[in-house]
């Protein structure tokens, strides 16, 4: 009998060790993977020469009281047909930096409550992927995150200027998040590391992304000097985003033409 117990005792040991092993295990692989998902600095990229904008006389409408910016997205120098990181060429972001709620007070009553509210945006999950990749809208504006998958995801946003937020969703399931401040924040599901987005809340309602000849389009834009500034996500070192702003002048009825090169 007393064989019996201490053979027992000894199975309860085993398993109570094997468990405490187990959970050992869990902790530090989730630390892990918790530090790898984690945003890294940015890059700071500074335009090629002759890249300044230039104004476009044959678009000059003498009755318009807005400007508008066309664009093309170069890589150092040349016109590509995808980015260097091997992302879409519409993950480009092109805006005007800054808050502009100043200058845009002389936009007529209905004008302003329709152009300037932000758009909700939403942030998908499909086939084990971010959808889109890079997600724009408007600081002060809220986001929707969804899962349309059949499995369990969550959604892990390293925000610093923003309350950073990560929630748990069951297949189908979705929730709304606020953004107030502008930044990019990295997005990744813990549950599976390969999956990643960006968010891109944007300081004003003067933001676009280039379409697949790297060409883009900023409208109504009231007079003045501005930043404009571009944003992709580099290659290497990975998820490292290379930024670059150029001074641009918009006067009323003219085109300013531009190239915003990435270094």
């Amino acid at each position: 009998m007393n064989t019996r117990r201490s053979r027992k005792q000894l199975v309860y040991v085993a398993s109570g060790a094997g468990c405490l092993f187990a959970i050992a295990f869990l902790l530090f692989w989730s630390r892990n993977n918790d530090h790898e998902v984690r945003p890294l600095p940015m890059h700071e990229g500074k335009p090629l020469p002759n890249t300044q904008s230039i104004l476009a006389p044959e678009t000059v409408n003498t009755n318009a009281p807005f400007g508008t910016i066309e664009g093309q997205i170069l890589f150092q120098g040349e016109q590509r047909k995808w980015p260097p990181n091997g992302r879409q060429m519409s993950d480009v972001v092109v805006y005007l930096k800054g808050n502009l709620r100043g200058r845009t007070d002389h936009f007529k009553a209905t004008e302003r409550s329709s152009s300037d509210k932000p758009v909700p945006a939403v942030l998908d999950q499909f086939d084990m992927t971010f959808v889109p990749h890079v997600v724009m809208m408007q600081q002060g504006g809220m986001i929707e995150l969804r899962n349309s998958d059949s499995t369990l995801h969550n959604v892990n946003g390293f925000a610093t200027m923003n309350q950073p937020f990560n929630v748990a969703l069951s297949p189908g399931a979705s929730t709304d998040v606020v953004l107030e401040r502008p930044e990019f924040i990295r997005v990744a599901c813990n549950f599976h590391p390969k999956m990643s987005a960006w968010i891109a809340v944007m300081p004003n309602r003067f933001f676009t992304r280039a379409n697949d000849q790297g060409q883009f389009t900023l409208r109504g834009i009231p007079p003045g000097k501005y930043k404009l500034a571009g944003w992709h996500e580099n290659v290497y070192p990975p998820h490292v985003p290379r930024r670059v702003s150029m001074d641009v002048n918009i006067q009323p009825g003219r085109t300013t033409v531009v190239k915003l090169n990435f270094p």
